[in-house]
């Protein structure tokens, strides 16, 4: 009986012996998730480099940014929502050569929030990154200036006042900035109107003749990551 009853143990330590080494053996190193990306913080309004969420002078659309955390990213997945209280919901995938997308898909005064997901080579998808919003202004338009070395600019506003307007005159093609300035608004009307290097910061006392140059204008609402950027507007200085 006891050898029978030593039998029975050592068949039953071989069998669990067995169970245990097959789950070691197939389990393997643990699959790791990859690193949730990280969102650019936006710039000042008035950087000459623009970084971070932000509107894009080119149509109504919402740009935004994220560095990446490591290698071996497949995709970026990007989420998004547009009522503060409400779900994210997935929104689209882009490769992971890219860093950066623009939201067409949007509407002028309406909020809207996003964070980004890496998925690695795994298939694993990493936590979301931080959050980050913007709501769209009205673009400034109907753009004009004076052709001569010391411009007037001029511009329609539409909707309510923004806080304040930075315009932005670049050389161009070059994109070499001559005066980037913050312009008050007149609230007195729609027509806003402003003299070239009223505040003394250009980095040019006139303009060049026969050079070309591009500006447009910002709008800077009162809510955090709200605001417009105009279409560019080019001229040349005649001789």
């Amino acid at each position: 009986m006891k050898i029978q009853e030593q039998h029975f143990f050592f068949l039953l330590f071989i069998i669990i012996f067995s169970i245990l080494s097959c789950k070691l053996n197939s389990s393997g190193p643990e699959v790791q998730k990859p690193d949730p990306p990280i969102i650019v913080p936006k710039s000042a309004e008035s950087s000459v480099i623009e970084k971070g969420v932000d509107a894009i002078p080119e149509m109504n659309a919402i740009f935004f940014e994220w560095h990446h955390p490591q290698a071996n990213i497949r995709v970026w997945n990007i989420y998004k929502k547009k009522a503060k209280s409400g779900s994210f919901k997935f929104l689209t995938n882009v490769s992971d050569v890219d860093t950066s997308f623009i939201d067409q898909n949007v509407l002028v005064g309406t909020r809207y929030w996003y964070y980004v997901t890496a998925v690695g080579l795994n298939g694993r998808e990493s936590q979301p990154s931080d959050t980050v919003d913007y709501k769209l202004l009205i673009k400034a338009n109907s753009l004009g200036n004076t052709l001569n070395a010391h411009p007037v600019f001029e511009w329609n506003n539409s909707g309510v006042a923004p806080i304040f307007y930075i315009l932005r005159l670049y050389e161009n093609p070059q994109q070499k900035p001559i005066w980037i300035a913050e312009i008050p608004p007149n609230y007195q009307g729609q027509r806003e109107t402003v003299n070239f290097n009223s505040d003394s910061s250009a980095v040019e006392t006139s303009l060049e003749k026969n050079k070309t140059y591009a500006w447009r204008i910002d709008k800077v609402g009162s809510e955090a990551n709200t605001g417009s950027e105009s279409h560019w507007k080019v001229f040349t200085v005649p001789e």
